[in-house]
């Protein structure tokens, strides 16, 4: 197969005993299988958006709780996979498990139960993955080789996916369309946010990297790495992503400096980046390349020339690498310290000619140095398609969210405000009109949401994990299987690194595959145990089957229920037709009652029955519908907003005034509810003269939340 073997090359190339031992290991059809169906579901999370939203998040957690159990059967029933980690390794583990637990927990005092939910279903398909990882790095003699190969064809395939908006956006075949830079320019294709897109394919960077630099195997795979690579490199300029950009370079020396062949590693990297500036010099000036909104057919031209330059350049990449490998040269850079040598001039000439440039500049070192620190903490409207941004040190805004995540975390430094909780928190921290949904860095967000308590259980968990890795790799002989593993580390250490500055954790497309590559570094293989160890009796491994089978049904109940709920109240509402009539409308209110009872924690369900009140007239039973979701959200701001309309339209003012002032405390610089708030305290009828004014009194006050503590 065209996936497995230049892993098993990688593998039987190992000089000595180990190869020949390599050779005549049969693996077993279990672990395989295994392998085959984690690949399955990292494909599906990149190539489904990222699989960030409902539906695609929850089939993605169910598939993961399904070939949980299947694993779970093979190891308690059959024996044909194992789990073997050291005592670092499985305190790792049991530290994201107990995250898991506590974003459960976390429930009790969230300020967003919906998201709360969400937020535990993720992290619990993390943990799942996690583990599953350790089951195939235990299970299967090449397990990290086999994952990492799968994980580099996926990529390209991302990367093939992403270019193709930009060379070939005429083509549509079915559910094919490649016309997916018709709204941005910018890539992001298919994980819709053009930072996934870049540390995904920085993720897959090192392992072409090192499949390239590896002289033991044949041209042919060598050549296809470095042309992976090429293709990687100009994807991610195409991205603009500067985070992408720092996780390519970070991965690449990580790859670079855990292994052999350093000196032919920075060649290679060189030799790609320069090979790719024909073709990025093109696609970063050509108007109709770099402009929203272009119509296929005046990209049409420029997609040809792009591709033809990037035929052409990787060519001479490859042609050139051939000929040298043909001709046996030396490495120029043989030895770590002639490379460190060499990596370290060259980046103290950089930094004295920077110097040396800002010191003669108009401003100076000083003023430049401050100018540059205000751009990059300063609120600006930025141009997202803007291929300058590149070289921008504007922060995207990320500083004005960090310091919203820091005050909502000094209010509740040890328990958070409930995980999933920062959309409700950025509403009453904020000092702009900015509208996020995340903090865009996974440290803060663990923080605000979950406290020290979830930061240390989520952070420590990867942190061991990764350590146990690199020190596996460490300790490995300088071999091919060190220089993939290495690769397999450094894209671990990218996704670590970008997400202090972006919201990765909230995008399963890129950290699952960095789970499953933390679980297989850390794991032991072994040989199969028959019986299992501890296990001999049937009975008892029956028993623990049952309840691996328990547990994950819950796990996938858990996962589906939110995605049904979502799927129900949309349909009440888009089912609806213009000239209703009074069975539709039963139907439909139906419908959304369905979804309430699915999800009791979201407001989705009573909003769409309320809506369907209001169809029929019932503005009494829209109102209790609206006040069933404040019991269910009392922080939601849109549970407000709702219930001020529905108040209007019953020409109870005071009402509607209260509704206003709990709104404006959930979110004080909402434009729409401050310009309605002076014809609101008008009043549109006095109190008691309107015919349907019931007297129904609020919900009592909240207890204190985000909206009473103090804007950070």
């Amino acid at each position: 197969m065209a996936v497995t073997a230049p892993a098993a090359e990688l593998h039987s190339a190992t000089p000595g005993r180990h190869a020949a031992h390599a050779r005549r290991i049969r693996v077993p059809r279990a672990p395989t299988l295994l392998l085959s169906a984690l690949l399955a579901a990292l494909a599906y999370g990149v190539f489904f958006h990222g699989a960030a939203q409902i539906p695609d998040e929850n089939r993605l957690q169910v598939a993961l709780a399904v070939i949980a159990l299947v694993a779970c059967g093979a190891w308690l029933l059959g024996g044909s996979l194992r789990v073997e980690a050291s005592r670092w390794a499985w305190l790792g583990f049991g530290l994201m498990v107990a995250f898991v637990a506590w974003t459960a927990i976390s429930l009790a005092w969230s300020v967003a139960p919906d998201g709360t939910w969400t937020e535990f279903n993720r992290a619990t398909a993390y943990a799942v993955m996690l583990g599953l990882g350790l089951c195939l790095g235990s299970s299967h003699p090449r397990g990290v080789e086999r994952l990492a190969v799968g994980w580099l064809v996926i990529a390209v395939g991302v990367a093939l996916w992403a270019l193709g908006g930009k060379v070939a956006p005429w083509i549509s075949v079915g559910p094919i369309d490649l016309n997916h830079t018709a709204g941005f320019s910018r890539l992001r294709a298919p994980l819709d946010y053009w930072n996934a897109l870049a540390l995904v394919l920085a993720m897959g960077a090192p392992i072409a990297l090192r499949v390239a630099a590896q002289r033991t195997l044949a041209w042919r795979w060598r050549l296809a790495g470095l042309a992976a690579l090429y293709l990687f490199v100009v994807v991610i300029a195409l991205t603009y992503s500067r985070g992408g950009v720092v996780a390519f370079v970070i991965a690449i020396a990580v790859a670079t400096g855990l292994a052999r062949a350093r000196g032919h590693c920075v060649v290679l990297t060189v030799a790609t980046c320069v090979a790719a500036v024909p073709a990025l010099a093109f696609a970063l000036t050509a108007h109709a390349l770099t402009t929203d909104g272009v119509p296929v057919g005046d990209r049409t031209g420029d997609g040809l020339i792009l591709a033809g330059l990037m035929v052409v350049s990787c060519a001479a990449l490859l042609l050139g690498a051939w000929r040298l490998d043909g001709l046996h040269v030396r490495d120029p850079l043989r030895g770590s310290r002639r490379v460190g040598r060499a990596v370290a001039l060259g980046a103290a000439v950089l930094l004295v000619a920077a110097m040396v440039g800002l010191g003669v500049s108009d401003r100076g070192l000083g003023g430049t140095v401050s100018a540059q620190v205000n751009t990059f903490t300063q609120v600006k409207a930025q141009k997202l398609t803007d291929p300058r941004r590149l070289l921008s040190t504007n922060a995207g805004n990320r500083w004005v969210w960090w310091k919203e995540a820091v005050g909502a975390w000094s209010d509740r430094p040890v328990v958070g405000w409930g995980a999933g909780a920062f959309p409700v928190l950025h509403l009453d921290y904020r000092h702009d009109h900015l509208s996020v949904l995340q903090p865009h860095s996974v440290p803060l967000q663990f923080l605000a949401e979950t406290g020290v308590i979830g930061a240390v259980l989520a952070l420590g968990s990867v942190l061991i994990l990764l350590v146990v890795g690199v020190g596996r790799v460490v300790r490995m002989p300088f071999d091919a299987r060190r220089g993939i593993a290495a690769a397999v580390a450094a894209a671990v250490i990218a996704w670590v690194v970008h997400g202090f500055v972006d919201w990765d954790w909230d995008i399963p497309g890129v950290t699952l595959p960095a789970m499953a590559f933390l679980g297989v570094l850390a794991a032991r293989y072994g040989p199969p145990l028959r019986p299992m160890r501890g296990l001999q009796s049937i009975p008892l491994r029956a028993l623990g089957v049952l309840g691996a089978a328990l547990v994950l049904a819950c796990v996938g109940l858990s996962a589906a229920f939110p995605a049904l709920a979502d799927s129900e109240a949309g349909n009440a509402l888009a089912g609806v037709p213009d000239r209703p009539t009074a069975a539709d409308l039963r139907a439909a209110a139906a419908e959304a009652g369905s979804a309430s009872s699915l999800n009791p924690l979201s407001v989705e369900g009573p909003l769409a029955e309320s809506a369907l009140a209001v169809r029929r007239g019932n503005l009494v039973a829209a109102r209790n519908k609206i006040l069933e979701a404040a019991r269910r959200q009392p922080d939601s701001v849109q549970v407000w907003r709702q219930l001020i309309g529905i108040e209007l339209a019953r020409r109870d003012a005071p009402a509607a005034e209260r509704a206003l002032e709990r709104a404006l405390a959930l979110d004080p610089l909402d434009q729409g509810l401050l310009a309605l708030a002076p014809g609101i305290v008008a009043g549109l009828t006095p109190p008691n003269g309107s015919a349907t004014a019931t007297g129904t009194p609020l919900l009592p006050k909240a207890p204190p939340t985000a909206a009473s503590a103090p804007a950070g």
